[in-house]
């Protein structure tokens, strides 16, 4: 039997399933932990990953990368790498290939570390402990991913599974897996809406789901909403009350900051089962000679006024998704939940009110998507279901608008079935390159605020030449481009100026880059 697994990559942890029949089991640590924290720490030549990387967070924030996920893949000059990383206590930097990487300190400066790297060694570690609990090397994996990811940041996660050495037999939209996870096995005949709130991304997705057959409708979410974002709500006003109260600055120590975050991410799920929670913090600074410890009472009503625009960015998600499915509340026969930050109370009571009754129960929120994987990772030998999912943001190409100004035409709508192929017919500028671009989900058209996905350059055509191409994604959101029947090489770029020609990728010429020999260096065979 092949050794197939579901995995998880998350923003906060990462875990891995396998299915014994219709049954998935999550995959343990050599500690008996179903959860790895998605962080890894490097230190002085030394890489660790996980608990101890975590653990070490508190002492050497900068030299450890937590949240990676969200800016895996992602143009460094993007709006949304650029609003991010302020959150972040690593620095953000531009690698070789012009996307977000990670420059770290180490003894003789600093080094720069590719994010798919970094996400390579958690998928590695990750693949090592399902290689000891199955008893042998594993044969392939399908790995989640969010439902709002654009195709760069899907083909990062090939790219860092290549690396660690797994066969990723296909990427699946976790708002997806969590209904396989739900459907699979049953006979059923039903309309979900799959509510994905996890540390950092929100999906939600409508499926209809008949005798092993699932069908995505309509997916939909915030790609810079997450967990992690109501922690630093608690954090921020945790922060503002100690510095008030005791009339010192906090902020520019970032051990200091890393100490109320954890605080605050413990409170917050304190304040899923309570009204109340205390937090306290030894010896948070000096004045005149005397420690200070942070000690605050903090109430569930109190954390729910400061996260309520997140909550209900996370609603009209949810009503958007809907009314692209053509559905209204009433049509949804179950609300499932998945991700951690779900547990939030006011995030079910919501829910409640939106749809009239509450959210279906009875499973690990944190756990049903890695199961969901395992699941369709099993399926996939057998054929036994059937899996139908759909553009998640519409792709586009530059053009010129009535006005003369730059903007990006859609050429593939959202929510298309997948595959999906269409045919255009582009005219060739001065640059004879012809760049591909993903919308957000705001539907903005500017170039310079859209995710680009790279371009072709029709090197045997003049300018202004007509050129017919056809853009065909497959059913695992990878983009082919062609002219006539050769197949185009999708080459890496920055955003076509006024001019027609392209900005090349800035490379930082103070650190090296890393390249794969980071795996080298924690697991040498």
């Amino acid at each position: 039997m092949a050794r197939v697994i579901g995995i998880d990559l998350g923003t906060t942890n990462t875990l891995a399933a396998w299915a014994d029949g219709r049954v998935p089991r999550i995959i343990p640590t050599e500690r008996g932990h179903n959860l790895v924290p998605s962080v890894v720490a490097i230190t002085g030549g030394r890489i660790v990953v996980g608990h101890p990387a975590r653990e070490q967070l508190l002492i050497h924030p900068a030299s450890t990368i937590t949240g990676s996920k969200r800016l895996l893949g992602r143009p460094f000059g993007s709006p949304i790498v650029q609003r991010l990383k302020r959150k972040l206590a690593w620095e953000v930097v531009e690698g070789a290939q012009g996307t977000a990487a990670a420059r770290l300190p180490n003894e003789g400066g600093s080094e720069v570390h590719e994010l798919t790297d970094i996400s390579a060694v958690l998928l590695q570690q990750i693949a090592r402990y399902a290689e000891a609990h199955l008893g042998g090397p594993v044969d392939g994996a399908v790995i989640s991913v969010p439902a709002y990811y654009p195709l760069t940041q899907r083909e990062a996660v090939r790219t860092a599974a290549r690396t660690a050495g797994l066969d990723v037999w296909r990427l699946v939209n976790e708002p997806t897996a969590a209904a396989l996870a739900y459907g699979i096995g049953r006979s059923v005949n039903q309309k979900l809406l799959v509510f994905d709130l996890g540390g950092g991304t929100f999906d939600v997705s409508v499926l209809k789901v008949h005798s092993g057959t699932f069908q995505v409708l309509a997916t939909g979410g915030d790609g810079a909403l997450g967990g992690v974002d109501f922690d630093i709500r608690l954090c921020d006003h945790l922060l503002d009350r100690f510095e008030q109260e005791n009339g010192i600055s906090v902020r520019d120590d970032p051990v200091v900051v890393q100490r109320v975050l954890f605080a605050a991410e413990t409170a917050k799920q304190d304040l899923s089962l309570l009204q109340h929670t205390e937090v306290r913090l030894p010896f948070v600074r000096e004045k005149r000679g005397r420690p200070i410890d942070l000690a605050l009472h903090v109430s569930r009503m109190q954390l729910v006024k400061l996260t309520e625009d997140l909550i209900e960015r996370a609603s009209r998600a949810v009503d958007s998704v809907l009314e692209q499915a053509g559905l209204s509340y009433r049509d949804i026969d179950e609300v499932l939940l998945a991700g951690g930050q779900t547990r939030m109370p006011a995030i079910h009571q919501r829910l409640e009110r939106q749809f009239g009754r509450p959210p279906r129960r009875g499973v690990n929120p944190d756990e049903v998507v890695a199961q969901g994987a395992a699941l369709l990772a099993r399926s996939l030998s057998t054929s036994s279901v059937q899996l139908y999912d759909v553009l998640s943001l519409p792709v586009g190409i530059v053009a010129v608008d009535k006005l003369g100004a730059l903007r990006v035409q859609t050429v593939l709508p959202r929510n298309a079935q997948l595959p999906i192929e269409v045919t255009i017919d582009v005219v060739t500028g001065p640059s004879r390159r012809v760049d591909l671009y993903q919308l957000p989900s705001t539907d903005e058209t500017d170039p310079a605020l859209c995710e680009p996905l790279g371009g072709v350059l029709l090197v045997d055509r003049k300018p202004g030449d007509p050129v017919r191409l056809t853009l065909r994604i497959d059913a695992d959101a990878r983009l082919q481009v062609r002219d006539g029947s050769r197949v185009l090489e999708l080459r890496a770029g920055r955003v076509v100026d006024d001019g027609g020609l392209l900005k090349s990728p800035k490379t930082d010429p103070r650190a090296p880059v890393a390249t794969a020999g980071l795996l080298g260096r924690l697991f040498r065979r």
